[in-house]
């Protein structure tokens, strides 16, 4: 059991002080799993904490400790997991995984310092959730797609059946280039017409950086999205929607979530 000078104070996130969640955060998976999670009130509000070891999360070591997969991955899932469980029962402010204050009257200074704040946070997105959304293209397919679609390619790849050598090799790369060229417009195109069409559905939503694939990826990312809604039924439909219109084409998307809405409270604090 971690306790003394080596204990810190790792806070989950933050709740409404009447939010009746100790029940479900007793069921859940702690970053240290002797040591369950428990809730910190100061005020309206409240933290969802545990105690963790200084020797795992003090300053010092942490930033070692976060490139290392076997010693992160299983704490990151605890971290969720956690916040998963308050969600299912109050509105909750995310933590950025690896918030350790170092002690719990330190958590009362903080809570009381930011009341205000916290709770009108929390009158903000209450009853809401965040829902990601990434959408993707099959580049293959949809090369394929614009050569078939596009006259001038057609006849270029007519042409090239009885060219010379020499005329063959420029007609190739001219050939790929353009096909290039209309992946990524359809790919922009889709892009924005997602993000526009989901967001309608949504009540805040956010734009984040795109993952480059990896080299045996067939498909590349073209948004990497979260939306802020009372329910998920409408995103879901817009998804579909989405699908059906340009699947065809070797476009996809994918919905996670629920997730506390970590891409609408304050930077610091998510």
């Amino acid at each position: 059991m971690t306790n003394g000078d080596d204990a810190g104070y790792y806070v989950y996130g933050v709740i409404d002080a009447d939010a009746e969640v100790e029940s479900v955060i007793a069921t859940s998976s702690a970053i240290d799993p002797h040591q369950p999670p428990y809730i910190v009130t100061a005020g309206t509000v409240a933290a969802v904490v545990s105690i963790v070891s200084l020797d795992d999360f003090g300053e010092a070591d942490l930033p070692e400790r976060l490139n290392e997969p076997e010693w992160l991955l299983p704490r990151v899932a605890a971290h969720e997991d956690v916040l998963a469980h308050a969600l299912a029962r109050a509105t909750v402010i995310p933590f950025r995984f690896g918030t350790v204050y170092r002690d719990a009257a330190s958590v009362e200074d903080f809570l009381r310092s930011h009341e205000a704040e916290l709770a009108a946070t929390l009158r903000r997105l209450n009853g809401r959730i965040e829902i990601g959304v990434k959408a993707y293209v099959d580049r293959d397919r949809a090369a394929e797609v614009a050569r078939r679609a596009d006259t001038d390619l057609s006849g270029l790849e007519a042409e090239l059946a009885d060219a010379p050598e020499g005329r063959a090799y420029m007609l190739r790369r001219r050939i790929d280039r353009m096909v290039e060229d209309a992946v990524q417009r359809r790919e922009a195109e889709w892009s924005e017409a997602s993000h526009d069409a989901l967001s309608a559905a949504a009540e805040e939503s956010r734009v984040n950086p795109i993952r480059s694939p990896t080299p045996d990826e067939p498909r590349s990312m073209i948004l990497n999205g979260a939306y802020l809604v009372a329910s998920d039924g409408d995103l879901r439909q817009v998804a579909r929607d989405l699908e059906e219109q340009y699947g065809s084409a070797g476009f996809s998307v994918e919905l996670t979530g629920p997730w506390p809405p970590y891409n609408f409270v304050e930077q610091g604090r998510a």
